[in-house]
């Protein structure tokens, strides 16, 4: 079945806004549904071609690593998960440049990745 990724960010965005009010970064659900915002907004930056999702999934690794100096403190830069994410965001801020370097997509393009594939009913 189809994945709606939108649909994903949005539940996945409103229990990141319940979790902030119930804990704010001690709670340790924040942490995990950072990791899978980054990921969705990876991947719909890569399958709109658009630029700017790459940026919110930056948002979102930035967000993760507080969470960790609110845990550790001043150690939290020579925490092995922090410096991963580190590296993780120099590769999107990496993949950004290269996707404006290729500039926006073209309007027929464009207009493909709005459509929604159509489903094909087995045959019986």
């Amino acid at each position: 079945k189809g994945f709606d990724t939108d649909r994903a960010i949005q539940d996945y965005e409103e229990a990141l806004q319940d979790m902030m009010e119930n804990g704010g970064f001690a709670n340790p659900a924040v942490g995990q549904i950072c990791a899978g915002l980054i990921t969705l907004y990876d991947a719909k930056a890569g399958i709109t071609k658009d630029a700017q999702y790459y940026d919110r999934a930056v948002e979102y690794i930035t967000m993760m690593q507080q969470a960790i100096q609110a845990g550790l403190g001043d150690a939290a830069a020579t925490d092995p998960t922090y410096q991963v994410l580190e590296i993780r965001k120099q590769k999107l801020r990496r993949k950004k440049d290269r996707r404006l370097a290729k500039g926006a997509p073209s309007p027929e393009l464009q207009s493909l990745l709005k459509q929604r594939p159509e489903r094909k009913r087995e045959e019986r």
